[in-house]
């Protein structure tokens, strides 16, 4: 049986390979295509366009993974079938859960592969892309802000932070300045937001502190109060961080945090979750498109099995969004809607292996 099931773990690996490259030479040339307004407003060294593009390759696999495992299970099963192989193996008494075996430990293994991109490759790659995209072509100074939130910033005075930046990077939420001489706080400010208007900061709902030489201090409240705080909205029009740009951890931290400020997380709690069951689509869909593949007959189409398979691929993704954003909306536990999608579809496997054993 080893020898069996190296045979169609090597066959699925070998056609993967070609899967993988095909989709990630189309992404890429998608993605060239959508930045080619970049390329013409500011034309950027070939070196640092080819860094760009490769930076993000880790973050295509990602993607494409799940849906090439898919179509190598079932190029597998195609070619097995055609040769005769798979009526060979039944005869020989094999069920069906038990060929399936090298494809789910091959789904397994991709599983692994995926979470490592996920949680090392892919994170890395966005900001080597977000670094040259806004440095070294769009020349933004180095210290711009890389994040939406829980931000914190080195500025002539001291020191920056704010919570939240507003979607039009003109409205800052949460703003905290600590003015420094030297290493001594001076004066401290803490204000409800702060807005952009008339070429400077107005911030609004302020508790001025001021620091005196010997722990004397003193405290004033003000409505609003034009502040300069070394920053323009200029210095923030950067793209928003999106989940696959941070790691699980980051992710998790940031809901802490968030969470003790009183802000709302869903839309972090359900990314953490997701993270979680995004590398299980690649051990279920090769699963799914098992049953469909070993109906192909040797002298039989293989037009019906295959558009069956990608259909269901596709059917996946579209339940998977769906409860993700059922999520973000607050309809679904942010767990709920990260996992409703895989556990679906596992009976879903489940239900056509044993309808495709019967057959």
């Amino acid at each position: 049986m080893k020898v069996v099931d190296r045979h169609l773990a090597g066959l699925f690996w070998r056609i993967l390979a070609g899967t993988v490259t095909g989709f990630v030479a189309l992404f890429l040339v998608v993605d060239i295509f959508e930045k080619l307004r970049l390329i013409l407003k500011y034309n950027p060294q070939p070196t640092d366009m080819a860094v760009f593009f490769a930076a993000r390759i880790p973050w295509m696999l990602t993607q494409a993974l799940p849906m090439a495992a898919l179509l190598a299970a079932l190029g597998t099963l195609a070619l097995l079938a055609r040769q005769g192989e798979v009526t060979a193996l039944r005869a020989s008494g094999l069920s069906l859960r038990r060929l399936a075996l090298p494809f789910a430990a091959s789904g397994l293994v991709l599983c692994g592969v995926h979470a490592t991109l996920q949680e090392l490759a892919a994170p890395r790659g966005f900001a080597l892309a977000r670094e040259i995209k806004n440095v070294r072509i769009k020349g933004l100074p180095a210290r711009s802000l890389l994040r939406r939130s829980d931000l914190w910033l080195r500025t002539d005075r001291g020191v920056l932070h704010v919570d939240r930046i507003g979607p039009d990077e003109r409205e800052l939420l949460g703003v905290q300045v600590v003015e420094l001489e030297g290493s001594r706080v001076v004066r401290r400010l803490d204000a409800r937001r702060a807005v952009w208007s008339g070429g400077a900061w107005v911030l609004e709902g302020v508790e001025d502190r001021s620091f005196g030489q010997r722990g004397s201090f003193a405290v004033r409240t003000r409505e609003q109060l034009r502040y300069a705080l070394g920053v323009s909205p200029a210095d923030l029009r950067i793209e928003r961080e999106p989940p696959e740009a941070m790691t699980w951890k980051e992710i998790r931290d940031r809901v802490r945090r968030h969470r003790a400020r009183g802000l709302d997380t869903t839309d972090l709690e359900v990314g953490l979750w997701a993270k979680t069951s995004l590398p299980f689509a690649c051990a279920l869909l090769p699963l799914l498109a098992f049953p469909l593949g070993v109906r192909i007959q040797p002298r039989g189409g293989v037009a019906r099995p295959v558009a069956a398979a990608v259909g269901l691929g596709f059917a996946y993704w579209v339940v998977q969004a769906a409860g993700l954003s059922l999520g973000r909306a607050g309809h679904l536990p942010p767990w709920l809607a990260a996992w409703a999608g895989p556990v679906l579809f596992s009976a879903l496997v489940a239900l056509l292996l044993f309808r495709a054993e019967r057959a």
